[in-house]
């Protein structure tokens, strides 16, 4: 369907989608809503760039990665469409090719749970991709960093579950941000029914009851994602 749809616009930002590559059709740019401005921050699983492009807008730097080659091409893509100069994109079988700490790690994950025979295939499925994300993202953290993931409200196990058996805590909870009519209407070709989710706020330490916080989810007053001061893509 991407090929007779190429494109996507996601609050007034543009992005392009490759045939092969999956298109943003649950507000999960909307995740970036809770980063604080001038962190760095890990991008797991990046796709189209759609949470890189958002990130940027408000972050010092974003790393975007990904197992498959060609979202990586679509990330520099979209980056460079829109003239976004602080995001670095690599090939990366989740922390593989990372060798540093930032203050955010942010991810939607895949959510099909079954297994792929090619290693590059790997990208469409969770089966392993949320186990290993929680094991090995307090590794990948600064000293009071987050990982701020978003899960439809039925995953198993649970994130308090997977965060407390690899000794993180969920420090706060969110409800996702309603889609927008316009997304609704682009997500009928593709047959995409909408999924109740919840954005997790996660912390290395020991477990804390939760903070859980509805944020107003006005669409009319976008995410901007364009106009930061632009460093060099990489």
């Amino acid at each position: 369907m991407n090929r007779l749809i190429p494109s996507i616009n996601l609050d007034g930002v543009s992005l392009r989608v490759f045939p092969t590559i999956y298109k943003p059709l649950e507000n999960e740019h909307r995740l970036v809503d809770w980063l604080q401005p001038d962190k760095t921050v890990l991008d797991i699983g990046c796709g189209s760039g759609v949470l890189a492009v958002f990130a940027a807008a408000i972050s010092r730097h974003v790393t975007a990665i990904d197992i498959n080659p060609a979202a990586i091409e679509n990330t520099l893509l979209n980056c460079q469409r829109l003239g976004i100069k602080n995001v670095t994109a690599k090939v990366s079988n989740m922390f593989s090719a990372i060798d540093s700490r930032f203050d955010y790690i942010i991810c939607y994950p895949p959510l099909y749970q079954l297994p792929f025979l090619k290693d590059h295939e790997q990208w469409a499925t969770s089966s392993t991709f949320v186990k290993d994300l929680f094991e090995n993202a307090p590794k990948y953290l600064n000293e009071g960093g987050r990982l701020v993931i978003l899960l439809p409200n039925w995953y198993r196990p649970s994130p308090e579950t997977l965060a407390e058996k690899n000794g993180l805590r969920v420090v706060e909870k969110h409800d996702h941000a309603k889609r927008s009519l316009g997304l609704l209407i682009h997500s009928i070709p593709y047959f995409h029914v909408s999924m109740k989710h919840t954005i997790f706020e996660i912390a290395v330490g020991k477990s804390t009851p939760a903070k859980s916080i509805v944020k107003p989810t006005d669409c009319s007053e976008p995410i901007k994602p364009i106009n930061g001061t632009p460093q060099a893509i990489h």
